[in-house]
């Protein structure tokens, strides 16, 4: 059985709506995102942490290290500096999560996928 689908209203009013709309529309220019390299559904390999000359965030879980697996979602992430002392800011990052057989779906940068050859039949 099919079900229509849920609508959720804000709480706030139009004229609060309506300022929100206009100030995200004011700063719309002053963040470029430059599209993603991998897309869904594309067959991809996770590096070694040893093929990366600076790896950086977010980083794979080691076991799914040289692994291959499909993208299933590509997004942007916030990454913390990792420095505690540091007074900058964390920095939006591309990410996926690539479904690797037998562990499941795992968070990874851009920098540590490359493409990957389809398995032999």
């Amino acid at each position: 059985m099919l079900q229509s689908p849920v609508t959720y209203k804000h709480s706030a009013g139009k004229g609060e709506e309506l300022q929100k709309h206009e100030e995200l529309q004011k700063h719309k220019d002053e963040v470029t995102v430059a599209p993603p390299k991998f897309q869904s559904c594309q067959l991809v390999r996770i590096k070694k942490e040893s093929e990366l000359e600076n790896p950086d965030g977010p980083n794979p879980s080691e076991f799914a290290m040289g692994k291959s697996g499909v993208i299933e979602m590509e997004g942007m992430v916030y990454v913390r500096n990792p420095d505690q002392e540091s007074t900058e800011e964390g920095t939006m990052e591309q990410a996926y999560f690539v479904r690797i057989e037998g562990i499941g779906p795992v968070l990874t940068g851009e920098d540590w996928l490359e493409d990957a050859e389809p398995p032999p039949r």
